[in-house]
């Protein structure tokens, strides 16, 4: 636990079986005021921590802290957080307003204090014309944003989200992390989301907590986690990545030279590798390059076949096969510079090159 940690936990479990182990011995300190997010495919275990957090759920073993108190075995209603579920459960026989200020009129808040704080959440979701409607009436965007309003209007230490956005269309998606965040910024309240998307996550979040099988990866920020995964899986998992396997042909300036079928490179790695160990290379898509035309011979070059070509945008995906390696995807932007971005079909011959130190070598562990 760190003075700045509004939330701690430690040696948290959750068991509900013998055969079922849903979080497994997580330390996790979230700092006061930071947007985290819970990102990994389903089952991983992140959306049973947020229960945990919230106190929907009793840990097996560990303890919660929130605000230094430990607050494990505390109720939901002893804890200073709130919740937005994935439905939003708002309330259909309340107008707007009265679903605002629902947890006011528990919390014992009434009169023109409650008024207030009701219209000024309303003001800062842009909903204020809205407060005598029926929920029914509104948009999805619109009832998501009453559920924050909602959530937010008893001034929580802690703000839960259960896959907030996940109910609504790609377009409406994209708007809403946009306004997801800029709520966070301007109340500094500390935002704690569970999601399966990576985009979603890299976009807004301040950290990213990496789970996998009850456990957590990783936790860093987004570049860090784009540009330094700690594992193979946080590589396959955040962004698109080529996972290889290869083998430790030497090492140089704290890089490691690495064959990959015919491929050669220069890798990066955070644990100690030597001569003929066996690695797991990930290799970005927009970290290869590509040439065309005739090249003399250069070992830093590796002729390779084009498979196929797919139009994504403002860049094209190209999967290739070098000796070895039968399927390599690399990203080329779409400019005016590069006349055979455009040009390439199957079939077609070309060079690949690896920068040095863009490709991060994992050990691979034995079978």
């Amino acid at each position: 636990m760190t003075d700045t940690s509004v939330v701690s936990l430690r040696g948290v479990s959750k068991r509900y079986t013998e055969s079922i182990l849903s979080v497994d011995n997580i330390d996790l300190d979230i700092a006061s005021g930071e947007f985290i997010s819970l990102l990994g495919p389903s089952g991983c275990g992140k959306t049973t921590t947020l229960r945990l957090i919230a106190g929907f759920e009793g840990p097996t073993s560990g303890q919660i802290f929130i605000d230094g108190r430990d607050l494990t075995d505390a109720p939901p209603f002893g804890r200073p957080v709130n919740t937005v579920f994935q439905d939003y459960a708002l309330f259909p026989h309340l107008n707007v307003s009265d679903n605002v200020g629902f947890g006011l009129s528990l919390a014992g808040v009434g009169g023109a204090e409650a008024r207030t704080r009701i219209r000024e959440m309303l003001d800062l979701v842009g909903l204020a014309d809205k407060a005598k409607a029926r929920v029914q009436d509104l948009s999805g965007g619109q009832q998501q944003r009453i559920a924050m309003a909602r959530a937010l209007v008893c001034r929580p230490r802690v703000l839960l989200l259960d896959e907030p956005l996940s109910a609504l269309d790609a377009h409406l998606r994209q708007h809403m992390q946009v306004e997801l965040k800029r709520l966070q910024s301007q109340l500094g309240t500390t935002f704690v989301m569970v999601t399966h998307d990576q985009t979603e996550a890299l976009s807004i979040s301040d950290r990213i907590a990496v789970m996998r099988n009850g456990r957590i990866e990783q936790v860093a920020g987004p570049a860090e986690l784009y540009d330094q995964p700690a594992t193979t899986f946080v590589a396959g998992f955040i962004g698109a990545s080529n996972l290889l396997p290869g083998e430790v042909t030497g090492a140089d300036s704290n890089l490691f030279r690495v064959k990959v079928g015919a491929l050669q490179m220069m890798a990066r790695s955070d644990q100690p590798l030597r001569t003929g160990d066996q690695v797991t290379i990930s290799l970005r898509p927009e970290d290869l390059r590509l040439e065309t035309g005739p090249i003399s011979a250069d070992p830093a070059k590796t002729q390779a076949t084009v498979v196929q070509t797919l139009f994504h945008g403002r860049s094209l995906r190209i999967q290739v096969r070098v000796p070895g390696v039968d399927a390599l995807t690399l990203d080329l932007p779409r400019d005016g510079n590069a006349q055979h971005n455009q040009t390439l079909r199957p079939g077609d011959g070309v060079y690949l090159s690896v920068a040095p130190g863009v490709a991060r070598a994992f050990p691979t562990p034995p079978i």
